[in-house]
């Protein structure tokens, strides 16, 4: 189960269970300043700890390290200007015989 704590005025996630009894807690910053976006995150993080996918009480775990690796797993790539000036040449070639 996870949790919001604010430090000053950034939000952190608070990850809690209990083990042989005794309870563990980790922190992580989430580096927002908003409650709402906090706790879109803290959701995202639940399911994600939830399903196995990451586990936040693991010694080499990081929150920043994974939200970077998701971040380049997500960015766009871009495309020469070269390759959109051959698409724009085919496509106005392929709709010539229209007005």
């Amino acid at each position: 189960m996870a949790s919001l704590k604010k430090r000053g005025n950034y939000y952190s996630i608070v990850f809690k269970k209990r083990i042989d009894g005794k309870p563990i807690r980790k922190t992580y910053a989430l580096g927002v300043k908003y409650k709402d976006i906090a706790r879109d995150k803290q959701r995202e993080y639940e399911k994600l700890y939830q399903s196995g996918e990451i586990d936040p009480f693991d010694p080499a775990w990081n929150l920043k390290e994974y939200e970077e690796a998701q971040e380049e797993a997500n960015k766009p790539t871009y495309v020469s200007s070269y390759f959109i000036q051959d698409l724009k040449e085919q496509f106005l070639k392929s709709k010539s015989h229209t007005s």
